[in-house]
């Protein structure tokens, strides 16, 4: 189950981001765990081959989910954004844990 942020929310909105889309990238992204949430990030070589190039999804590459997880399935995606230079970034982020459930996020 994936639950949203009102900013996440927003930038979705932005950045003409649908709910299947999110859970697309969720599921087939490459998973960085750092500073307490989780970097979903859709490379291009993580496309499924069964997707065309003029296929909407084909478009999803470069696309970074940022959420938090319970660890039993649910996800609390708290932000969005579309920047392949922005990997290298997310993978150098410090490892640190803020310790903030979903619960804190939302508030």
């Amino acid at each position: 189950m994936i639950f949203y942020t009102d900013h996440a929310q927003i930038r979705m909105a932005q950045r003409n981001l649908k709910d299947e889309e999110i859970l697309f990238i969720i599921e087939h992204g490459k998973p960085i765990y750092k500073a307490g949430v989780v970097f979903f990030q859709m490379w291009q070589k993580r496309l499924p081959n069964f997707i065309k190039p003029n296929d909407r999804l084909a478009n999803l590459a470069g696309t970074t989910v940022v959420a938090c997880c319970d660890g039993e399935g649910c996800y609390l995606v708290i932000t969005v954004y579309r920047d392949p230079k922005s990997f290298k970034k997310d993978r150098a982020k410090k490892e640190y844990n803020w310790n903030k459930t979903a619960e804190e996020w939302i508030a």
